[in-house]
């Protein structure tokens, strides 16, 4: 529930720009971390991949070329660790988007304002082939296939039996939501497997704004809060809330803070979770046995929704 859902307004005299979203747009996607499920057998797609140059989607909708599909880059035993923070690598610079129409209409360029980003997630072991967009798809023109999407998602090893679990990576656009760390709280509070999600926060705020997943006490002091013990699976880019343009260049910068998690999902800063929303969503995900599947959801209203004690969904 909320109104605010990363958004803003434009810089100086640009007209304001209001770019609404739905609710808590739940994206669970394998633009990168695509795996196949349930009906596809991946020796057998990657063999007639082989033989015939052409697959099918699995969601039907037309052959795909995959001419020159890539070798598996690393066996699923060394694929990259889990989590990987956006300070792992260095920041690249950007002029922001809105200063630059400033710039442009002006004749200006002291109007143009840059800004230091995450680099998108482009990890060394695929730097022989060109890197991981050359690797999945040759920057987009062909489909992926679940032979190379395999290589990317990590997992994490959880529990006596040393069992694996996709991992999830959350993005979080925030515009001075004071509900933004009760959202990250409960994520991590709420999943059945809460290690093996990463958060990522673009946290618009102005100086005196509260910021997001910060503790309210020092982890020093009292590290049992959720916000400390999952703190090394937490990132948050912090930004003036002055250059904020709406919900779309936030999650621009939260899709640059993306490092290689099996599934990838987007919401708002003023949501709660169901118990068990980890697992719940990702059987959902595969019940749609259609790799290409996405799941997009508008939330139902916060009161009355959940009950508080199990949290457990009390209606749809």
């Amino acid at each position: 529930g909320g109104s605010s859902n990363g958004g803003g307004y434009g810089i100086g005299s640009i007209e304001s720009i209001l770019l609404v979203s739905v609710s808590c747009l739940l994206v669970t996607y394998g633009v990168v971390t695509l795996r196949t499920f349930a009906k596809i057998d991946d020796t057998a797609h990657a063999g007639a991949a082989a033989s015939s140059g052409n697959v099918r989607g699995g969601g039907g909708g037309g052959d795909g070329d995959i001419s020159g599909v890539a070798d598996p880059i690393l066996p699923p035993s060394q694929q990259h660790t889990f989590p990987i923070s956006i300070d792992s690598t260095p920041y690249e610079t950007i002029v922001h988007p809105a200063s630059e129409v400033r710039s442009i209409r002006t004749n200006d360029e002291k109007q143009r304002v840059e800004m230091k980003v995450p680099t998108f997630w482009d990890p060394d072991a695929y730097a022989a082939v060109g890197g991981i967009r050359q690797h999945l798809g040759q920057h987009g023109k062909r489909l992926v296939t679940p032979q190379e999407a395999s290589d990317v998602g990590s997992y994490v090893t959880i529990g006596q039996h040393q069992q694996q679990f996709e991992t999830i990576y959350v993005a979080i656009a925030s515009y001075r939501d004071w509900q933004c760390t009760a959202t990250v709280e409960d994520i991590f509070a709420r999943a059945k497997y809460p290690q093996r999600i990463r958060v990522a926060i673009v946290d618009q705020v102005d100086p005196d704004d509260a910021k997001c997943a910060q503790p309210s006490t020092p982890c020093g002091t009292d590290p049992d809060q959720i916000l400390c013990r999952y703190s090394h699976q937490i990132d948050r880019y912090e930004m003036d809330a002055t250059l904020a343009v709406g919900p779309v260049f936030a999650r621009h910068i939260g899709h640059r803070m993306y490092r290689g998690e099996y599934f990838a999902m987007q919401c708002d800063a003023h949501i709660k979770m169901v118990q068990d929303w980890d697992e719940d969503i990702i059987e959902q995900w595969k019940s749609a046995d259609n790799e290409m599947a996405v799941l997009s959801t508008y939330l139902s209203d916060i009161q009355g929704a959940i009950d508080e004690q199990t949290g457990e969904r009390l209606h749809l």
